[in-house]
């Protein structure tokens, strides 16, 4: 009988939490990717000049915002394929990419970042082209990751 109640109580539970996912996935959908939408495209605009030509200090941060803002909007879509997931059903957009380029992204993405903490990031000179096949978002979703270290250089090349 104990043996019952307990299967009972954990069906239960795996129910409630499926139903605290699927409201989760809900909320992430409706409050984070309808703002990010429009702070993206506001972006966008004013990269493209709508407000008329900007200083370029201020055209460059507008880039690394709007670049990052870009990356945020596909990570909410990644929290959003969370099912896809679960099932085995995860889509990747393999494409050549060239890794210095990445890297060179990455390092700009995050220079404000490191540079609040002291951390300066150089990107050396590469003795040979690398070009993988991976999914670009990917890879520099696992790029940018890593946690810096206060006052100490990175070079990579």
């Amino acid at each position: 009988m104990r043996g019952i109640l307990r299967t009972l109580r954990y069906a239960a539970e795996r129910k409630r939490l499926e139903r605290l996912k699927d409201e989760f996935v809900s909320t992430v959908s409706h409050e984070l990717r309808t703002p990010l939408t429009s702070i993206t495209g506001s972006l966008g605009l004013l990269m493209g000049n709508a407000a008329g030509n900007l200083p370029t200090p201020m055209a460059r941060l507008l880039a690394i915002a709007h670049t990052n803002s870009q990356r945020l909007v596909r990570l909410v879509n990644d929290i959003l394929d969370i099912e896809k997931m679960e099932a085995g059903r995860v889509v990747f957009s393999f494409s050549r990419v060239e890794v210095r380029t990445l890297v060179a992204q990455a390092i700009e993405a995050n220079r404000g970042f490191a540079e609040g903490y002291g951390v300066r990031v150089r990107l050396g000179e590469a003795l040979t082209a690398a070009d993988v096949r991976a999914d670009p978002d990917r890879l520099l979703q696992v790029v940018t990751n890593p946690a810096f270290e206060r006052n100490q250089v990175f070079s990579a090349g």
